[in-house]
């Protein structure tokens, strides 16, 4: 996977932020075509990019002497952004390089670049359109050089960089769109045409009106303010939207209920510095995460804090290999959490394989431990333990938020994933493939004992390996439960004097079915029932990337692989 940069005539500083975030999201092979006389701009990267001398490649298609297009406007600027195509060719050409990302210098990413090319067909090239007739070459995907000369071929020396790729499309049949909306929510021909792919690529990608919206135009254009600017051309008009940005100050298109990541984002004034990612993921949202309100807002505001929420992972010595890349894929993929915390036995066992920004709880602060569950002899009683330290989480660890996603240490989530609804502050829930009732009966026998109100209330089972929790919530049901029991003992006892002795050593209880079912008929106005592509598998796959949302390994799948 390559990524290429052209900088030719005048040296655009901005290009140097660019690489920056570029080398950020350990991207390696990136190449920067460029002239030897700006060599020396580039020493800080040097040992992370290659650079490429233009005098050293051929223009075999002659485009500069041919072209038609004004050479003289801001030292040849247009013919500037089309003689690149060509140089990007014969470098291809030259070192044989296949899938190229082609960014303009002024456009940042915000994921690698891996996450996207597998699900690229090799068999085109692939440029963000904004209307039928105009694209904008700001990101593109150029599989191999045999293709891309085909397309060059038919390039026109009369047209702009913006209006050949269109030419080309229907000239060649080899290019396809980038999607720089959801399909979901296109509703003229023009829109689902601009947003042609997403639904198999999963992204938005910024041709120009989003960096506009964000961070106002080139200031060579207009040097005022222009934070706000609503792109005339572009049939997707983003200030009818919201913009969000996570842990990592990642950006998000809020459409009705639904998040959408955003692949890059073209800055069109420059100002790359102001639309950084964030050095140290771990920081709190609560003093940088941003939350844009559209046409009515002139501003930017503050994601509320009610939106906000912190991850637990109970730590099992069976998945203490996984943790770190379980905390690698929540970092990336989890939107809008805080803090990680880590409840663990021994916190010893963990402390050298995970960084100093998770927080680490021993779990004997807890009301209770393993010796407080079912006779010594019973094989599962860790397993029931865990159970209740996730309930038990945000009345016992200090500094948690209220709103809390419990994880399971053997769950990777694999895409960008929101638990909390922005603008309505509802909890996502995920649905399990499993038919509720049929999926285990012992865990509905065991809720109904808890109370006779706590039954199943949907078709299909809470159990997905993970669950956003509530505090509030919690205090509810505990005091639910305990009430109908006279207050004789705190919840937790109830819950394990509530299980079949004939259950012990298998599956008698199931905190995750109790809460799922209690939301479900006592709250149904504060969440969002929806579908996430999962699997429950013995290991993890480069294609499992692509197919699921999220994936649970757990240990005994592992053993049997």
């Amino acid at each position: 996977m390559n990524i290429v940069l052209v900088c030719l005539s005048n040296f655009q500083p901005y290009i140097l932020t660019n690489i920056q975030q570029l080398i950020l999201l350990k991207h390696s092979d990136i190449y920067v075509i460029t002239h030897s006389v700006f060599f020396h701009h580039f020493d800080v990267y040097k040992s992370s990019i290659h650079l490429v001398d233009v005098g050293d490649l051929p223009d075999s298609f002659d485009y500069y002497n041919k072209t038609t297009l004004n050479k003289h406007f801001r030292n040849g600027f247009w013919a500037m952004a089309s003689l690149r195509f060509f140089y990007i060719y014969e470098l291809m050409n030259l070192f044989h390089l296949t899938n190229v990302i082609h960014l303009e210098n002024d456009v940042l990413l915000y994921y690698n670049i891996d996450q996207i090319i597998p699900k690229l067909d090799n068999r085109f090239l692939y440029i963000p359109f904004d209307s039928f007739s105009r694209n904008i070459a700001s990101i593109l995907y150029i599989p191999n050089s045999h293709i891309f000369k085909m397309i060059l071929d038919s390039y026109r020396f009369d047209l702009s960089d913006m209006d050949n790729f269109s030419h080309l499309f229907r000239e060649t049949g080899l290019i396809q769109p980038l999607p720089i909306f959801s399909s979901f929510h296109a509703k003229t021909s023009e829109e689902q045409f601009v947003s042609s792919h997403f639904d198999k690529i999963g992204f938005i990608f910024d041709a120009a009106a989003m960096g506009q919206f964000l961070g106002g135009i080139d200031p060579l254009n207009d040097p005022g303010n222009t934070v706000g600017f609503v792109n005339e051309t572009c049939v997707i008009k983003y200030n009818k939207y919201s913009f969000v940005y996570d842990g990592f100050l990642r950006p998000f298109l809020s459409i009705d209920d639904s998040l959408f990541p955003i692949f890059n984002l073209h800055i069109h004034s420059k100002k790359l510095e102001n639309h950084l990612l964030r050095s140290s993921p771990s920081s709190s949202l609560s003093s940088s995460s941003k939350l844009f309100l559209g046409e009515n807002q002139d501003s930017l505001k503050i994601i509320q804090n009610n939106t906000l929420f912190d991850v637990v992972i109970c730590v099992g010595k069976n998945d203490v290999s996984l943790l770190p890349k379980v905390i690698a894929l929540i970092r990336l993929n989890v939107i809008g959490f805080r803090k990680i915390f880590l409840i663990c036995l021994d916190p010893d066992c963990i402390r050298d394989i995970v960084d100093d920004s998770c927080v680490i709880i021993d779990e004997k602060i807890f009301p209770f431990t393993i010796h407080d569950m079912f006779p010594e002899n019973v094989q599962r009683n860790g397993w029931y333990l865990q159970q209740l330290l996730k309930l038990y989480a945000s009345f016992v660890i200090h500094d948690i938020l209220d709103n809390y996603l419990v994880v399971d240490c053997d769950v990777f989530f694999l895409q960008p994933t929101s638990f909390i609804c922005q603008h309505t502050a509802k909890f996502f829930i995920t649905n399990s493939y499993l038919s509720s009732l049929l999926s285990h009966p012992p865990y509905f026998q065991h809720m109904n004992r808890l109370h006779p109100s706590l039954k199943s209330y949907h078709s299909f089972s809470g159990i997905t390996h993970h669950f956003i929790f509530n505090k509030q919530l919690l205090i509810q049901l505990f005091l639910m439960v305990e009430s109908y029991h006279h207050f004789s003992l705190p919840f937790w006892k109830l819950f394990l004097n509530a299980v079949d002795p004939s259950l012990y050593n298998f599956s008698g209880a199931s905190e995750y079915e109790i809460y799922f079912h209690y939301l479900i008929h006592f709250h149904p106005d504060k969440i969002i029932l929806r579908d996430l592509s999962w699997m429950d598998l013995p290991f993890l796959s480069p294609s499992d990337l692509v197919k699921y949302s999220f994936v649970a390994i757990h240990h005994y799948n592992r053993a049997r692989a």
